[in-house]
C-alpha cells in the first residue's frame, strides 16, 4: 500500500480484540510507538481501555509505515495543532483516527489533504427529542446523501449517523465538535439551550465534503456507523477495509515482498 502520487483516501477498520495478539507481536518485532505514545496510553485508568488504545496506536503506526515506506517516521512523536489535531512533521501522509468500543477507524490521506473520520457503535441514547431533531437536521445539510435509517423505526441509529457526520467534519476542520454544533444551531451561543437549526455548516460542508462510510457489519460489537470528511472531495473512499487480524497476514500486508 502506497499513497505517493495519489489524492485518494484509504479507510481501515481495526478490530482491536480480534487482532490483539497480531498487533502486539508486530510492535514487538518492529517497535514503532514513540515514548510519547506510551506515556499517553499509560494515563488511562482502565487497563482494558489502555490496552485497546495501545493496539490502536500500533495499528495507526503500522498503516503509516505501510503507506509511506518511511522508517524515519517510526517512533517519531506526533505534533499537535492548537485544537489538538495530531500530525507527523515532514510526513507525506495525513491521518485521522476514531475509537468506539472494541474498534478503531483510521483514515489515511496524502499530505496536504485535511481529513476527519468518526466511528460510533449502536447503543441506547438519552437525548431530548428537540436536540435529536437539531442534530439530524444539521447532519442532513452536510451532504445531499440521504441520512441512512428510518427515524421512526431506528431513532437512535439515525442520530448516530448524524453524529458521525458532524464529528468527522469537526475533525477534518481541526476544530472541536462544540464549534460545529454551535454553528449548526444545535448548541446556543453563550447558553446551554439549543437554537433553531441554521445552516452555517454549509460553507464548511462545501470545503470538507462529508461521506457516509460502509462499515463491515460482521465485526462484533455493532452495528457500526461511520463518516469521513475531507478536502479530497469525491476522490475520498466510501468503502472501509478490515485490517488483517492474524500475524502472518498482517506481516504480509506490511511487507508484501517477503511473501514472494
Amino acid at each position: 500500500m502506497s499513497m505517493e502520487g495519489t489524492r485518494s483516501i484509504e479507510v481501515w477498520l481495526v478490530d482491536l480484540d480480534q487482532s490483539a495478539r497480531a498487533l502486539d507481536a508486530l510492535e514487538q518485532a518492529k517497535p514503532r510507538l514513540s515514548d510519547e505514545d506510551e506515556q499517553r496510553i499509560a494515563r488511562f485508568a482502565d487497563p482494558a481501555q489502555a490496552l485497546r488504545r495501545r493496539r490502536a496506536a500500533i495499528a495507526l503506526r503500522a498503516l503509516i509505515a505501510a503507506a509511506t515506506h518511511d522508517a524515519s517516521l517510526d517512533r517519531q512523536p506526533f505534533r499537535h495543532r492548537p485544537q489538538g489535531k495530531p500530525l507527523l512533521e515532514n510526513a507525506s501522509i495525513a491521518f485521522s483516527i476514531s475509537h468506539a468500543g472494541s474498534c478503531s477507524l483510521i483514515a489515511l490521506a496524502p499530505a496536504g489533504v485535511e481529513v476527519g473520520v468518526d466511528l460510533e457503535r449502536k447503543r441506547l441514547l438519552h437525548i431530548a427529542e428537540d436536540r435529536r431533531a437539531l442534530l439530524v437536521q444539521a447532519a442532513r445539510e452536510l451532504t445531499p446523501q440521504p441520512l441512512p435509517g428510518d427515524g421512526k423505526a431506528d431513532a437512535d441509529g439515525e442520530v448516530l449517523h448524524a453524529w458521525v457526520r458532524l464529528e468527522a467534519l469537526a475533525k477534518a476542520r481541526g476544530c472541536g465538535i462544540g464549534r460545529v454544533l454551535t454553528e449548526a444551531g444545535v448548541l446556543a451561543r453563550g447558553s446551554g439551550r439549543a437554537q433553531q437549526a441554521a445552516s452555517p455548516t454549509s460553507p464548511a460542508a462545501e470545503a470538507f465534503p462529508v461521506l457516509d462510510l460502509v462499515i463491515p457489519q460482521n465485526v462484533p460489537g455493532g452495528p457500526w456507523y461511520g463518516a469521513l470528511a475531507s478536502t479530497a472531495g469525491t476522490s475520498a473512499a466510501r468503502e472501509v477495509r478490515l485490517l488483517p487480524a492474524e500475524f502472518s497476514s498482517l506481516q504480509a500486508f506490511m511487507d508484501p515482498d517477503s511473501c514472494r
